[in-house]
């Protein structure tokens, strides 16, 4: 059962998080952006989705509320 509930979790933050070799020094980013993901995820504590959005506008909503929804998993 935990074997499957991580591959759901990974599934899922997978929608929003890319890993590519070729870009950004293979750091995991937001999916279809060069922003860090670990860039916004330090950023959810003190900001609003809508806050983050702002400041990288290729970010999308849905993408911060999978990462917020996920936590540190």
């Amino acid at each position: 059962m935990a074997d499957d509930l991580r591959a759901v979790v990974d599934k899922v933050r997978d929608l929003a998080v890319w890993t590519d070799p070729a870009r950004c020094g293979g750091e995991p980013c937001i999916r279809g952006t060069r922003v860090f993901a670990n860039s916004v995820t330090r950023m959810i504590p003190d900001f609003t989705d809508e806050q983050i959005c702002e400041l990288w506008p290729t970010v999308q909503p849905w993408q911060v509320a999978i990462l917020r929804a996920l936590g540190s998993s």
